[in-house]
C-alpha cells in the first residue's frame, strides 16, 4: 500500500505558455484535484478546455505557473527534469495513444524492452503472464506490428504494468480504437485498479468516463464539477451544458 493519502494531486494550479512573451496562454486556473490509490480518475471537458495540460501537469511534463504539484508524496512544482524522471522511475506510468512499441519485435519482447534499456534482470514468465492477463497470450510471439490498435494498446499496458507503477497517466488512451478494442483496453485499465494502481485517465469518450470512480470536469481551465461514481447520461448532461454555455 502507499503511504501518502495522494498518488497525484494539485492545488491552486495555474499553468500559463509563454508567459513572458506579449501574447500569454493561460490555460489552467486555480485546479484543485487529486487521486488517491487504486482509484480510477477521468478527465473530461470540451475541447480546449485543458485535460491534457491538467494530466501533463499532474504527470511533471509540464511546470506549474503557480500553486503546487505533488507526485508519489514528492514536491514537484519546481522540480528539475532530472528530478522529475527520478520520481517517474519510482513508480510512475503511461499510457498514450501513441503506442511507443517496435513493430519489429515480438510482442513479449516489446513488454521486456525498458527493463532492458535500465540494465534490470528481465523475467519472461512474468511478462508472459501480463500478456495472459491482457488478453494476448496467443500473440506474445507475434511481430508487434501485425497486432490490431487494440491488442498494441493492450501490449503498452501490459510493458506498463511489468514496471510495477503506482500511478499511471493515460491521455486518450481509446481515442484511435473502435468501441470492441476501446472496452478491452478500459477493462484492462479498470483491472489496475484491483492491484491498488491508480489511473488517471484524460478521455473526451463519455462511456469510457463513466467506467471511473470519479470524473473531473474541466471548462475552460476550471474545474466545474468532479462527479462519484458517474453515469454516461450525467457526464453527457454536464458537458452538454458545459458546450452550449
Amino acid at each position: 500500500m502507499s503511504n501518502y493519502a495522494f498518488v497525484s494531486e494539485c492545488h491552486d494550479l495555474h499553468v500559463t505558455y509563454d508567459a513572458r512573451s506579449a501574447n500569454p496562454t493561460a490555460v489552467l486556473h486555480g485546479v484543485n484535484v487529486s487521486a488517491s490509490p487504486g482509484e480510477l480518475v477521468a478527465v473530461v471537458g470540451p475541447s480546449g478546455s485543458g485535460k491534457s495540460t491538467l494530466l501533463h501537469a499532474l504527470a511533471g511534463f509540464v511546470q506549474a505557473s503557480q500553486g503546487a504539484v505533488r507526485l508519489l508524496g514528492r514536491d514537484i512544482t519546481r522540480a528539475s527534469q532530472a528530478q522529475v524522471s527520478a520520481v517517474h522511475r519510482s513508480g510512475v506510468g503511461f499510457v498514450f495513444q501513441s503506442y511507443n512499441l517496435i513493430p519489429s519485435l515480438p510482442v513479449l519482447e516489446n513488454v521486456l524492452l525498458p527493463a532492458r534499456f535500465a540494465g534490470k534482470r528481465v523475467d519472461k514468465n512474468r511478462a508472459a503472464h501480463l500478456l495472459e492477463r491482457f488478453g494476448l497470450g496467443r500473440q506474445m510471439a507475434q511481430r508487434t506490428g501485425s497486432l490490431s490498435g487494440g491488442q498494441q494498446q493492450r501490449a503498452a499496458i501490459a510493458r506498463v504494468v511489468y514496471d510495477q507503477p503506482s500511478v499511471v497517466f493515460a491521455d486518450e488512451p481509446t481515442g484511435a480504437l473502435d468501441t470492441t478494442n476501446g472496452r478491452l483496453v478500459l477493462d484492462a485499465l479498470k483491472d489496475l485498479t484491483s492491484d491498488g494502481v491508480t489511473v488517471v485517465m484524460v478521455t473526451h469518450d463519455l462511456q469510457a468516463a463513466a467506467r471511473a470512480d470519479r470524473a473531473i470536469v474541466l471548462r475552460d481551465g476550471v474545474v466545474s464539477q468532479i462527479l462519484e461514481r458517474p453515469s454516461a447520461d450525467a457526464l453527457f448532461a454536464e458537458t452538454a451544458e458545459h458546450i452550449d454555455a
